[in-house]
């Protein structure tokens, strides 16, 4: 948040009976803090004051993203779980007014990867897990999300016709 957003939340605070919000302050020191600001309309001495308390939230913002980051996101391949795949693909198929024409679903299964687990064991299992999940993200482009599922099922989701705001785009 700018500083002058900072200054006209304060402002609309001081005529509403209170006002929360939440931005990024830089410390002295360069050190950038999440704070929550809570605040609102008070008399002292007959005087219309503003009352505020700041709470830094820094670390409440860091294990809320972790937090996130664990039920969304594999914790072998860091790829996108079956928990977004879900939401996602729920939300491309009944969010009305989608900027898209369409998309396809590829669902890619290791033939034999329980063989790999049961001859070379669990880790050399994960391994190749690993390298499937890395091959798989490097042919992926802006308009494919690679997911795993679980276990040694992959999917992707290819948006067709897709159209990204020009500040998406990057050359």
């Amino acid at each position: 948040m700018r500083r002058e957003e900072v200054r006209e939340r304060m402002k609309s605070a001081r005529s509403q009976k209170n006002n929360v919000f939440s931005f990024k302050h830089r410390l002295a020191d360069g050190e950038i803090k999440d704070v929550q600001v809570f605040s609102g309309p008070i008399t002292y001495e007959d005087k219309g004051c503003l009352f505020s308390v700041i709470h830094d939230v820094t670390d409440r913002e860091k294990a809320y993203k972790q937090i996130e980051h664990q039920a969304y996101y594999d914790s072998l391949t860091a790829l996108p779980n079956r928990e977004r795949f879900s939401k996602t693909l729920k939300n491309l198929t009944t969010s009305p007014g989608r900027v898209s024409s369409g998309f396809a679903l590829l669902h890619i299964d290791l033939d034999h990867f329980k063989d790999i687990n049961d001859n070379f064991g669990h880790d050399i299992g994960d391994l190749l897990l690993i390298k499937a999940a890395e091959r798989l993200q490097r042919i992926a482009d802006l308009n494919s999300t690679i997911y795993r599922l679980e276990g040694d099922e992959f999917a992707v989701i290819l948006k067709i016709g897709w159209r990204y705001p020009p500040s998406v785009i990057k050359f």
